[in-house]
């Protein structure tokens, strides 16, 4: 099984790095058990500040931030907390 999943943000002044990353889980059962492999690969990285928002992949790439929101449960909600209700960010305050 693959899952997309958004890491724990983290706050440098004014920006906000938010992860993104595969998660991938596999178990099987055999004659002689069961065994499990789990691993977690960087996708790439939303950078939010109070100027933009951009997503980049691992390579430096640009990401289409709209597919990264659909592909990635819950990283709309986290945009959201970071902003007021006004449109500004909460981003340093």
């Amino acid at each position: 099984m693959k899952e997309n999943r958004v890491g724990q943000p983290s706050t440098i002044g004014e920006i906000v790095l938010i992860p993104l990353e595969e998660v991938y889980l596999y178990c099987d059962k055999r004659e002689d058990g069961i065994w499990a492999y789990a691993s977690k690969q960087p996708v790439g990285v939303v950078v939010i500040s109070p100027q933009f928002k951009l997503a980049i992949d691992t390579q430096g790439e640009k990401l289409d931030l709209n597919n990264c929101i659909q592909d990635f449960g819950g990283l709309q909600q986290i945009i959201d907390n970071l902003e007021n209700s006004d449109g500004t960010n909460t981003i340093g305050s």
